[in-house]
């Protein structure tokens, strides 16, 4: 068993509690066993092995590790055409044995080390009952940006694949904090065409998929509270059988795609089982895209989950793309508690403090400082997962600074099985929210 610590200076993942809601639709929620989970190696370009298993499919495309100015950790990805020309790419194939309906979510960060250029962004579905696959395509200047790309597969498939096609000969392409992911909505990024399992619960509301500019590939949901006036909602349920202290986190990008900004509420549902509870968090959808998280950590066990997006301004259309649900592995992620449970303070002298109001999600946040125990004092996390040898992981972490700016270090640990190893990610605290992410390559 390998035990798994995160350690980070500050910490701010939240959710917040909102009425329950009454009834269930009538169309059948999907029933999931499982879902979440890193299916690539070596997202973060952090592995001993070098580049593998990123692949160039065409042997004329050049890339090679990159010390110094990362996204995550200490290294990252460069890549270009080479002699192979426009569109060469990158990829990472993982044997998975996936079934018609499953939903998955792939992403890297990228950015330009020489002039902008284009980048598109494909996750494949290959072998099984045929090829299928969706893209995103994004400019590409000299920030760091995260591009998102889903797959809602409608035949079976073997392997699953995240290609990265660079579409301009003389970019040096940069990537790095790569992701794939298992996670359990359907029609999460509506590529389908169809508003398939999403509903309006209450009648009047109006949606409907609109091709052309998302977030994420070609479609996109737009909706707007119609006759059911303030409060109306998009949402899905989802039969997913969970024990008390389960986690999951949901994800959806949003826009105003009206003249004024509209507000909104985003909430994460357990439903069933030994009772009912939810987190939200409030937000403004302006004209751009803005990605919204909740988390739930549930106090009881559940049998349905239902992922909802309340639009409380009559008049505006808003845009949703994007959409995740995953489980996820930490406990008291969002501090809505009103306690500190589950996370550490390895040095005497380090103060941490739930404090209510100005969050990044939901109503509470934790505050920490050295206090006493000075620099480098910190405030972790251990979880046990059993973890092999050439598998990843991620952590992600939102952080601000109260007073000041100042330094930070964020790390995943492996601890325990054959080794100790651990990657890090340093950053500068502002007064705004920023998140931080680390990825832990095993060797």
């Amino acid at each position: 068993m390998v035990r798994i610590r995160r350690v980070a200076a500050v910490a701010a993942l939240a959710l917040g509690v909102v009425l329950i809601p009454v009834g269930i639709p009538a169309q059948a929620a999907p029933v999931l066993t499982s879902f979440g989970g890193e299916l690539l190696s070596n997202g973060g370009i952090e592995s001993s092995e070098g580049t593998a298993p990123w692949t160039r499919l065409d042997g004329r495309t050049n890339m090679v590790v990159i010390t110094g100015n990362a996204h995550d950790g200490a290294h990252y990805l460069r890549a270009n055409t080479g002699s192979a020309g426009a569109d060469a790419s990158v990829s990472q194939d993982v044997p998975y044995d996936s079934v018609a309906g499953e939903s998955f979510t792939g992403s890297v960060w990228v950015r330009s080390d020489t002039t902008n250029g284009s980048l598109r962004l494909a996750l494949w579905g290959v072998g099984g009952g045929g090829t299928e696959g969706n893209t995103t395509t994004v400019a590409v200047t000299s920030q760091w940006q995260q591009v998102q790309v889903s797959l809602d597969t409608t035949t079976s498939h073997t392997v699953l694949r995240l290609e990265m096609y660079m579409e301009s000969t003389d970019v040096q392409y940069a990537f790095d904090g790569a992701s794939l992911m298992s996670q359990c909505l359907a029609e999460s990024s509506f590529e389908q065409g169809t508003v398939g399992s999403w509903n309006t619960l209450t009648a009047g509301t109006n949606r409907a998929i609109i091709t052309g500019t998302g977030h994420d590939g070609t479609h996109y949901l737009r909706a707007n509270t119609g006759s059911a006036g303030s409060g109306a909602s998009v949402s899905q349920d989802v039969q997913y059988s969970s024990a008390a202290g389960d986690s999951l986190v949901a994800t959806v990008w949003v826009r105003s795609e009206s003249t004024s900004t509209g507000s909104g509420r985003f909430v994460l549902w357990g439903l069933g089982g030994g009772g009912s509870e939810g987190g939200t968090t409030a937000f403004t959808a302006t004209s751009q895209w803005q990605q919204i998280q909740v988390p739930l950590d549930s106090t009881t066990s559940h049998i349905l989950y239902r992922f909802q997006v309340y639009m409380d301004s009559p008049g505006i259309q808003y845009a949703f793309d994007g959409a995740t649900l995953v489980a996820q592995s930490l406990k008291n992620a969002s501090y809505e508690n009103g306690t500190v449970l589950n996370w550490d303070r390895l040095t005497s002298g380090t103060n941490a403090v739930i404090i209510t109001g100005n969050a990044h999600d939901g109503s509470r946040y934790m505050r920490a400082n050295t206090g006493s125990a000075g620099a480098n004092a910190s405030v972790n996390q251990d979880f046990s997962y059993q973890l092999a040898g050439g598998k990843s992981l991620t952590a992600t972490i939102w952080v601000r600074s109260d007073a000041g700016t100042g330094t930070a270090r964020l790390v995943l640990w492996g601890l325990g099985g054959d080794a100790t190893e651990g990657s890090t990610t340093a950053f500068t605290t502002t007064s705004q929210w920023q998140q931080v992410q680390v990825s832990l390559d095993t060797t």
